[in-house]
């Protein structure tokens, strides 16, 4: 019997967008929790010279792609590049420090970014303004492998070091308000939970650590590879933060982390 299913997928136009470098980082923005498919896209370069950028990139209503913002000439290659999930107009950017810029958009209709995203692109102008470079002003910074802006305050963001600390960012004072030696050795991931206070890390010591920043001279170790692995990222589901996924440097597999059974990953 023959069946008459089509394959609908073939005849969908999947969007694609040709940037001019190795494309490293990505993030897209998020309202409200909430993704639209015309929300925008961030892309990030790689190379190895000083000429590195980021694009933002929107999906038109006809799948087609529309490049709407870049900033260039970047000395570094970026760690890691995210919105504001609160304030979805912050994007925040790390390499040997962090970058916070705010994206202004000039719309015909006057409709407010972020607010209401159903917009046609071909209405709107962007313009992309870097508001603060924080650094700590230390002999020697060194490079930032993650971080993660607050899903509560808009303010705080954390940070990740390969000199086994992190560090706590107050946004609007731009200065650290906490730092502390995570681990024993790298750090490479950080992600904060619910509400301001609980966050976790990752690093090259194998282990997943949690910390409350109410608390910082005490941690739980929550995992440990226990075989020499380094731990490079992790991920909180952002359906039940009591699921944590984390990836080894060295393994063909993730572990994945049930916060409420500690004894071994699920």
């Amino acid at each position: 019997m023959k069946s008459n299913i089509k394959n609908e997928a073939s005849q969908v136009k999947i969007p694609s967008f040709q940037y001019q470098n190795h494309i490293y980082g990505l993030s897209i923005q998020k309202f409200n929790n909430k993704f639209q498919i015309n929300n925008p896209l961030i892309a990030t370069s790689t190379i190895s010279t000083n000429t590195n950028s980021f694009n933002i990139i929107y999906i038109n209503e006809d799948n087609s792609i529309s490049q709407k913002g870049e900033v260039t000439n970047l000395s570094f290659p970026l760690s890691k590049i995210s919105f504001n999930e609160i304030d979805p107009q912050l994007i925040a950017t790390s390499d040997i420090n962090l970058s916070l810029y705010k994206i202004d958009f000039l719309i015909e209709d006057e409709v407010e970014m972020g607010l209401n995203c159903n917009y046609s692109t071909d209405k709107f102008k962007l313009d992309i303004n870097k508001i603060a470079l924080l650094s700590q002003d230390e002999e020697f910074n060194a490079p930032i492998t993650s971080f993660d802006w607050n899903k509560t305050n808009k303010n705080l963001i954390i940070t990740c070091s390969i000199d086994n600390t992190c560090s706590i960012w107050d946004v609007n004072s731009q200065q650290v308000i906490s730092k502390l030696i995570a681990h024993d050795t790298e750090v490479y991931d950080v992600s904060f939970l619910d509400g301001e206070n609980i966050f976790v890390s990752v690093g090259g010591d194998g282990e997943l650590r949690l910390f409350d920043l109410r608390d910082l001279d005490n941690s739980q170790i929550v995992f440990d590879s226990k075989d020499g692995s380094g731990l490079v990222r992790l991920s909180v589901s952002p359906y039940d933060k009591n699921y944590i996924l984390t990836l080894s440097n060295n393994k063909p597999y993730f572990y994945l982390i049930d916060m409420r059974e500690l004894s071994s990953p699920v």
